[in-house]
């Protein structure tokens, strides 16, 4: 979503190529070839394996749409030279730990029946499947 014009600084920076790759098993493996040819050719850039949805850009329409939901801070919570980006949904009133709190129980909510009508009958989660219950 980002696409990899964030990534020039991996050559500018340290001096070692990159590449831009997609997750399924032949990306990963078509990305470590590409990355091997710059070393031995003794280019150093980025590179895009994931050309079908890796734009350099990047989505711009997501990302406006992300601007509009989270703030870019250059302190805390770095990796590297990348930011977290932080939810500020009411960016004068609601703290970030609050966004954490919100986030957390929607996604800890679990409709009432749902467990049991997922369980085969009478098994816990932890039960082996076929066998008796333990």
């Amino acid at each position: 979503m980002i696409g990899y014009r964030p990534y020039e600084f991996m050559p500018a920076d340290y001096g070692k190529p990159c590449v831009v790759a997609g997750f399924e098993p032949l990306d990963i493996l078509q990305a470590i070839l590409m990355n091997h040819a710059p070393l031995a050719e003794g280019r150093c850039e980025v590179e895009n394996q994931d050309s079908r949805v890796v734009s350099w850009e990047g989505n711009l329409s997501a990302l406006r749409s992300m601007a509009e939901v989270f703030e870019h801070r250059e302190q805390g919570h770095d990796v590297g030279a990348f930011s977290f980006l932080y939810p500020m949904l009411e960016r004068e009133r609601q703290r970030p730990e609050g966004v954490v709190e919100e986030v957390q129980a929607s996604v800890y909510h679990v409709p009432r029946g749902l467990v049991e009508a997922l369980r085969p009958e009478g098994r816990g989660p932890m039960d082996r499947a076929g066998g008796p219950a333990r």
